[in-house]
């Protein structure tokens, strides 16, 4: 579930920097993975910041500081996790940075009766492409829609609100503690360790 979750936060956070939205807003949020829904939730969206939430997590990225908490609310406990060059391969500097960006309009496209503006993006950074599909509100100016290519995943924001949308959304909240993860390395060398006496 954990890695669904992840997965899924890196797809939303690009999806805003790819449509290099400057809208803030707040929408329900479908993800499908070979058709088949993978998970759904609330997304809120803030200049860099992102806020995920699903039953069984929330996530916020934080491009400003480099960093995803992905909570636990059931457990009251938080992982930190420092953005790698990989995922920062969705944020805004990442793309600024990116060798190449082309965009090509498709035309328009009907998705929920609504005629949007249809674009394929392809980044490539160090030698490595990275092609999507994505359907732009041409009122919003935000992309409510991306998939690739051939369809094998894709992410719709629904019942779209432009207001609303707090800071304290994107901050850790009180009464969470930060969950560290066990030292794999450290246990299997103490077991050797122990083996020997």
């Amino acid at each position: 579930m954990f890695k669904k979750v992840f997965f899924l936060a890196v797809l939303a956070s690009s999806l805003l920097v790819f449509g290099a939205q400057a809208t803030d807003f707040s929408a329900d949020m479908i993800s499908k993975n070979k058709g088949k829904d993978l998970m759904s939730g609330k997304i809120f969206s803030k200049g860099s910041k992102t806020r995920m939430e699903t039953q069984s997590a929330i996530t916020i990225t934080r491009a400003d500081k480099g960093v995803m908490w992905v909570l636990m609310p059931s457990q009251k406990t938080y992982m930190e996790m420092a953005m790698s060059p990989q995922n920062l391969a969705t944020t805004t500097n990442a793309v600024e940075k990116a060798s190449k960006v082309e965009t090509q309009s498709l035309g328009k496209d009907t998705v929920d009766g609504k005629v949007l503006d249809k674009y394929r993006v392809t980044m490539e950074t160090a030698g490595q492409k990275t092609t999507i599909l994505q359907w732009i509100d041409p009122a919003l100016k935000l992309p409510v829609k991306m998939s690739a290519e051939d369809s094998s995943w894709e992410i719709q924001y629904k019942n779209i609100q432009t207001s609303g949308v707090s800071d304290s959304l994107f901050e850790l909240p009180q009464g969470y503690t930060k969950f560290q993860m066990p030292d794999i390395k450290g246990m299997m060398s103490g077991f050797g360790k122990n083996s020997k006496k």
